[in-house]
């Protein structure tokens, strides 16, 4: 009795272990793709391992929890920088920085749960089922709510023929190609391992989504080819982009020696966002030094940005009306200034950051303004018109945290924009992984919109 005993327990223990060590594996993998775009490959595994994962939990709670597990040790890895960037923009301690970071990974962690819970009924009602994982997975990308719109399409940014799909199907249909090939093959070797009687069905199920993502790829490469061709023969914009932390002390000084030293003539300088001063909407020069100091609230940061230059200069900084006070309501602009001090366009930024620039609900409860100590008020613009340079080519704007999200770039393209432009400021994130990973979601705005 004792010896059957044992060996039961040493089998339990054998296959719980084997789970957590593939769950395990799951989170690295899929933190990994995060962090190390170039092993975009190491995304799909995590997937295989995830879907595989919740094949062998024994209800749907346990789905839910192996789910959730791995997406709590996914987003823990890939945004370990995350309780650092909360400490230094809003002063808080170490202690409460962890607390909030621990509340944001149980928050991103309900998705991957709800996917595990939704793979393991689908799997064991029919397997042809299986398809709605990927559709269920796109759908939690688009309508849960978060900080920053993560979508695993963005993982997949070096994968350059698979990406094109973005131009037709945006980040979502990226995503869909990657969960449902992941999941045929771990229903594949789910077959070989547990149910060998579903063995053809998964085999065909697979093929077909290999099928699919080699059309996808086929197609990639022909429309890389048509791009690059197309690319040859187009008119360019040669642009200077000086990027200096604007929180350093004489950090204009040091952006307009940069600016004055390129050794190539540029058509437009670029300089980041909240760089200028605040100055009134009906502000129109910079020509005298009088009345820009009259038109503007201090510091006064910056009263002739472009003297000097040769080229257009575009750069962040504040707008605002009659009636505002040292605390607002500003609007984030960026400014095109010709060389002869005139502003020849303003654009405002259209979607606050969550938590930087805004609190959520606080319209309703100010005083979540005052603990997390947001002084500032800003509002948002509402034209993504672009700005004309004065050779004719529209530059879209995008203001930071624009850029990660589909719609802004799309509307400025609508309206004419030739080529995107986006002005960000990445003082609050000293660790370089939290700007590369910034710059993963930003990079499928030229696929969608070919800018």
């Amino acid at each position: 009795m004792i010896f059957k005993f044992y060996s039961w327990y040493r089998k339990a223990l054998r296959k719980s272990l084997s789970g957590y060590v593939i769950a395990i594996g799951s989170a690295f993998f899929l933190s990994t793709g995060w962090m190390f775009p170039e092993f975009f490959v190491v995304t799909w595994v995590g997937w295989v391992l995830f879907v595989g994962c919740v094949f062998f939990a024994k209800s749907h709670g346990q789905a839910f929890l192996k789910g959730s597990l791995i997406g709590f040790a996914t987003s823990a890895i890939a945004f370990y920088w995350v309780p650092d960037a909360l400490k230094r923009v809003y002063d808080l301690s170490y202690i409460m920085s962890w607390f909030l970071y621990v509340l944001m990974l149980i928050w991103e962690c309900i998705p991957y749960g709800i996917l595990g819970t939704l793979s393991f009924f689908l799997f064991y009602r029919s397997p042809r089922y299986l398809w709605g994982v990927s559709i269920g997975w796109v759908g939690l990308e688009y309508i849960w709510p978060r900080v920053f719109p993560w979508s695993y399409a963005y993982t997949q940014i070096r994968f350059l023929p698979l990406i094109q799909l973005a131009e037709i199907a945006g980040s979502g249909g990226i995503s869909f190609i990657l969960i449902a090939v992941s999941s045929w093959i771990a229903a594949f070797f789910y077959s070989l391992l547990a149910n060998r009687k579903l063995w053809k069905i998964y085999t065909l199920h697979l093929m077909l989504g290999l099928g699919m993502l080699g059309g996808v790829v086929s197609w990639g490469f022909l429309r890389l080819e048509k791009w690059q061709k197309s690319l040859s023969q187009s008119p360019f914009l040669r642009v200077a982009v000086i990027q200096v932390d604007p929180s350093y002390q004489n950090s204009i000084k040091i952006m307009y020696s940069y600016s004055k030293n390129v050794k190539q003539e540029v058509t437009l300088v670029c300089w980041p966002e909240s760089t200028l001063g605040t100055y009134r909407l009906d502000l129109y020069s910079f020509q005298n030094e009088g009345i820009t100091q009259n038109y503007s609230l201090p510091p006064f940061v910056e009263l002739h940005p472009t003297k000097g230059l040769s080229a257009e200069l575009l750069a962040g900084g504040r707008s605002f009306s009659d009636g505002a006070t040292q605390e607002g309501p500003f609007y984030q602009t960026a400014f095109l200034v010709e060389p002869d001090e005139t502003i020849r366009g303003r654009y405002h930024k259209r979607a606050l950051m969550p938590w930087g620039e805004y609190i959520p609900g606080q319209d309703i409860f100010p005083v979540f303004r005052e603990w997390i100590g947001l002084a500032d008020i800003f509002i948002t613009g509402d034209d993504p018109t672009p700005l004309e340079l004065s050779n004719g080519v529209r530059v879209g704007v995008l203001m930071c945290y624009e850029d990660m999200v589909p719609q802004y770039a799309r509307d400025s393209v609508a309206a004419g924009a030739d080529v995107l432009v986006s002005l960000i400021n990445g003082s609050a994130f000293e660790n370089p992984l939290a700007l590369e990973q910034h710059f993963q979601l930003s990079l499928l705005r030229a696929v969608e919109n070919r800018r």
